[in-house]
């Protein structure tokens, strides 16, 4: 007996996005909505990012093609009847004022499937505040509508996909349960699935990404107290993750955690607890404020007169600025009237928050007195004795 083909509309083409659809367009039939046409382009092109990303490091060139793609950027010339899934992989800031996420493009466009008598299951993978699921069936008066949370790193969105630690789903159990088998379908290991309430499927993202800016504040303040007394960090940290209780992973010091999700997701876990007790959740996103600020200080102990900051993204290989540590450093030392210069060839400009930006890397380390770096590469390697990092184990 063949396999069912599932018709997907998938909205947003950011990396989770477009994994999906890379994944699911194999067996089944998938359309990408984004109103970015460049994205769109690169998809007819067979251009895509996540894509070349992942063939970079594996010789399987030919793994995936998008040519079982369909790309629309206008919602009124898609015809939406007939479709299994509906996937919603849509951005979500943190709003400051209101201490929530920003759901209002989601929610938009739920309610515009609905109204276009969408019969098939709503499937949302960005990440919500607790309750916003269950709110939408409520509203929509359908139980067709389920959370389930991604867990993927950048730069490795393909990977994350195909070898998953866990597929989460939450909601009606049968059609979570329907949803989870498309998502195993194309993993080559064989994950632990939870069905699950959607709040509880929302709490398990939120707590998943809060753990680990916890897990990365507390090794930072360790380095911050090693610099202070004169210390080796990297003995201590190899000798506290010897305990098995502990472990030997996401242990490497930085100038802050960062990028998209750690940031906003833990603001809106400390959001969702109102009048919870909890000091935690609150000590993450505080020490992680005041260890950036710890770095600047350490920094401008050394009277540099030129501070060279190597690479803006988050980690290597990124060109994500969105809340990078390293942009509050750059920021304070702005503000203290420092002369900064930038290395970072993602930037195709002269000028970054007005201050210069080099694409040659040589003229930007040979002018630099300090070369402020979150996290190491080999090209440093020359100039070893200019550089400022706290990446201890040279890993992301």
């Amino acid at each position: 007996m063949s396999k069912k083909i599932n018709k997907i509309v998938i909205f947003g083409a950011g990396f989770v996005g477009m994994s999906l659809a890379l994944l699911l367009s194999k067996n089944n039939k998938v359309t990408i909505v984004d109103k970015d046409h460049s994205v769109l382009e690169s998809v007819k092109k067979d251009n895509i990012f996540i894509k070349n990303n992942y063939e970079k490091n594996n010789k399987n060139s030919n793994l995936f093609r998008t040519k079982n793609i369909e790309a629309f950027h206008n919602l009124e010339s898609f015809n939406f009847s007939n479709h299994d899934f509906a996937i919603i992989c849509l951005p979500t800031d943190f709003h400051e004022k209101k201490k929530s996420f920003d759901v209002d493009l989601i929610t938009e466009t739920i309610n515009y499937l609905f109204s276009k008598k969408f019969d098939g299951t709503v499937v949302i993978k960005s990440t919500v505040p607790v309750g916003y699921t269950s709110k939408l069936k409520s509203l929509n008066r359908s139980k067709k509508i389920l959370f389930s949370p991604e867990f993927l790193r950048e730069g490795h969105e393909i990977e994350d996909n195909i070898f998953p630690d866990r597929v989460v789903v939450g909601g009606d159990k049968v059609l979570a349960k329907e949803f989870a088998s498309l998502l195993t379908s194309f993993a080559l290991n064989k994950p632990k699935v939870f069905l699950v309430k959607s709040k509880e499927a929302e709490s398990i993202k939120l707590f998943s990404n809060s753990y680990l800016a916890n897990r990365i504040a507390f090794f930072n303040e360790l380095d911050s107290f090693s610099l202070e007394n004169n210390l080796n960090a990297k003995k201590i940290i190899q000798a506290v993750c010897s305990d098995s209780r502990i472990g030997n992973h996401y242990n490497n010091p930085s100038f802050g955690y960062g990028g998209y999700c750690l940031p906003k997701d833990t603001k809106q876990l400390q959001s969702n607890f109102k009048k919870i007790p909890q000091r935690i959740i609150s000590a993450t996103l505080k020490s992680n404020e005041e260890r950036k600020e710890y770095i600047v200080k350490k920094i401008l102990e050394g009277r540099f007169k030129i501070f060279g900051i190597y690479l803006l993204g988050m980690k290597l290989g990124s060109n994500n600025f969105r809340n990078s540590s390293i942009l509050k450093i750059v920021n304070d030392l702005k503000s203290k009237n420092k002369k900064i210069i930038i290395f970072e060839p993602n930037l195709k400009v002269d000028k970054f928050l007005n201050l210069d930006v080099y694409g040659e890397f040589k003229s930007f380390a040979e002018e630099s007195e300090i070369i402020i770096a979150n996290r190491y590469s080999e090209q440093l390697m020359s100039y070893h004795k200019k550089v400022f990092t706290r990446d201890i184990f040279k890993v992301d």
